[in-house]
């Protein structure tokens, strides 16, 4: 019974800036002059900041300003396809750098004295961490990786799924569904949903998926996106071995 007043209350402010490519994106922030912290959310797939409510009116009730942002292709930002029912990512390290820009043009400008952190949730628990490895992160003071997504899971070894989605790629299917995915469904009933266990919560994201039928679970993915996803997961492996041999990071907390 606060939460929707709180999202729509004079404390929020919504905006947008350009990301890689020029791609619009939505954002959010709640400013909080209690305190000095910042935390920064950072949602995963076919997900929207709407969805985050509780989460981003608990921050703010902590003391924190809470600023969340919608990935390209998804949630309130600009599609990258004609069909906006399909989350396309082109190069996943773009993911990241959004994550970059949104950082350095619209959080830390306000907030240069304050401690910043990271909160990804399942893609953007992997985004957090990508970005963590790609940039220089004095500016982070520390960060929470929920569920993060270091890995798909399919039927088959990796090095198979990246051959058989690279075929398809190669023959012009980049941006259709992956094999046996469609359409995103209607939720249909509480007993049968895997989101919540929640009864209210479960009505509540029935209600904002029917209001703003664009912005939640905008599309399953395609062989573009997963081929994105398995070539990054590779090249993170092999990377690995070499940054833990020639290189030395400013550690960051990360819980």
């Amino acid at each position: 019974t606060v939460v929707s007043p709180f999202m729509e209350s004079t404390v929020a402010v919504y905006g947008q800036f350009d990301g890689v490519g020029s791609i619009t994106l939505e954002y959010a922030k709640f400013p909080n002059d209690t305190s000095n912290n910042t935390i920064v959310i950072v949602n995963g797939l076919r997900e929207t900041f709407t969805k985050y409510a509780e989460i981003i009116y608990d921050f703010h009730s902590l003391g924190f300003s809470v600023y969340t942002y919608d990935h390209r292709g998804q949630g309130q930002s600009q599609r990258l396809l004609e069909n906006s029912k399909k989350s396309y990512i082109d190069f996943f390290d773009n993911f990241a750098s959004d994550l970059h820009t949104f950082l350095f043009d619209v959080v830390l400008p306000e907030n240069r004295q304050g401690n910043v952190f990271l909160l990804g949730h399942s893609m953007g628990g992997a985004i957090v961490s990508l970005y963590l490895e790609k940039y220089n992160h004095d500016h982070i003071r520390g960060a929470i990786l929920s569920s993060p997504m270091l890995g798909i899971q399919t039927p088959y070894y990796d090095w198979v799924s990246t051959g058989l989605t690279s075929v398809n790629v190669y023959f012009g299917q980049r941006e259709e569904y992956a094999v046996g995915q469609e359409d995103n469904k209607p939720l249909g009933s509480y007993m049968e949903n895997r989101l919540t266990t929640s009864l209210d919560r479960f009505e509540k994201i029935k209600s904002l998926k029917k209001t703003f039928p664009g912005h939640f679970w905008a599309g399953l993915l395609m062989d573009g996106w997963k081929r994105v996803i398995l070539l990054w997961n590779i090249f993170v492996k092999i990377q690995d071995v070499f940054m833990c041999l020639f290189y030395y990071y400013k550690p960051v907390k990360i819980l």
